[in-house]
């Protein structure tokens, strides 16, 4: 019989095949994060490794924080799309054949080999999106979150309109819950008068940009004008009602996002 699994970031069942990854059309399956987590840790102590060097979602929308937050014991780096990805996804002769001409290759490196492969060989008019998290400095990236989301709940009233505003504003992806973080930091940067908010924001866009070697943001490459603002990173800020799944996620646990989503919108 078929398993309906609750979708992760929605209310609704037909909305799985936006937050899960690994799909099953027969049995209505799916891997959500927490299943996902389970599933690499059992791999991980059958074969004794420690972590993966590289974790690659060739899949749409996962590269969030949530996502890399979920699986930061089990990889060091993680790489995948912010935006839906297209038909086919990554190239992967064109990146095993670099890989093998380049065996001694870190999961940094593999990482951008992917980035640049799949941009290449995406069409010229798709928007497309992909990028390369060094998950040892999440920790650096949920402690400024936090310091921002404080900043907002202890003034909540004035921040109101300044976060509300942003994250309209700021880039969305095909779901239009998913927004680039340090886009959205960068509207309330440029938008707001209250001194310690736009530090708070700064912090955190300081820590998202540029991409490059010993940066969260390790590469990072985008195509076409619905993701020119992309960064390498995304959160979740929905529209609608807040999906009551969306506390179970480790990120919620540990960073204070969710309760100001909560204060700001309701629920």
């Amino acid at each position: 019989l078929p398993v309906l699994r609750r979708p992760l970031f929605r209310q609704v069942v037909a909305s799985a095949l936006a937050r899960g990854i690994a799909w099953d059309a027969s049995s209505q399956d799916f891997l959500d994060n927490a299943e996902i987590k389970r599933a690499l840790d059992a791999v991980l102590l059958l074969s004794g490794i420690e972590r993966f060097d590289l974790l690659g979602f060739d899949a749409c929308q996962m590269q969030m924080l949530e996502v890399a937050y979920q699986v930061r014991t089990l990889a060091r780096y993680v790489v995948a799309s912010q935006e839906i990805e297209l038909d086919g996804g990554w190239p992967y002769h064109t990146i095993l054949r670099r890989l093998v001409a380049w065996p001694e290759a870190d999961g940094a490196q593999l990482g951008a080999m992917v980035v640049d492969a799949y941009l290449r060989a995406c069409e010229p008019t798709a928007a497309a999106t992909q990028s390369v998290l060094d998950v040892a400095r999440i920790d650096d990236v949920a402690s400024a979150l936090n310091a921002l989301c404080r900043c907002v709940l202890s003034n909540v009233a004035s921040a109101r309109p300044f976060v509300v505003g942003a994250a309209r504003a700021a880039q969305r992806f095909r779901d239009p819950d998913c927004r680039d973080l340090y886009d959205f930091c960068r509207v309330i940067w440029d938008h707001t008068a209250d001194v310690a908010l736009r530090a708070r924001a700064y912090e955190l866009m300081a820590l998202l940009k540029p991409a490059g070697p010993d940066r969260f943001v390790v590469a990072e490459g985008h195509r076409g004008q619905p993701v020119e603002r992309a960064h390498g990173v995304s959160i979740y800020y929905p529209d609608g009602a807040i999906s009551p799944y969306y506390r179970r996620l480790d990120l919620s646990y540990d960073a204070l996002w969710g309760e100001m989503l909560r204060t700001l919108l309701g629920g």
